[in-house]
């Protein structure tokens, strides 16, 4: 997977998916999370996005799914489980 630690710092590189019914979107939360998410996970090395997206769909959800187009380039940066990310997501 495309995660760097680096003392308190973690790089993490995640595609996601925007999975759309009529007027509802697809959204997950953990149990142990005060947050939701859209579904997805991290790439390996040398797997396109699309595959990784694919892969992630049928893990998560033992689904085959449809990979569209790339929507959106997401930077963020935030804390969690005690490490300071930045992340670039494909959605």
């Amino acid at each position: 997977m495309l995660r760097f630690d680096d003392g308190e710092f973690r790089f993490n590189y995640r595609v996601v998916g925007v999975a759309l019914d009529s007027d509802r979107v697809l959204v997950h939360k953990g149990d142990d999370e005060d947050f939701w998410s859209l579904p997805g996970g991290r790439g390996e090395f040398l797997e396109p996005s699309r595959e990784t997206l694919y892969r992630e769909m049928i893990e998560e959800m033992g689904l085959e799914v449809k990979v569209d187009r790339l929507l959106w380039f997401v930077e963020n940066f935030f804390d969690y489980d005690d490490k300071k990310y930045h992340e670039l997501s494909l959605y």
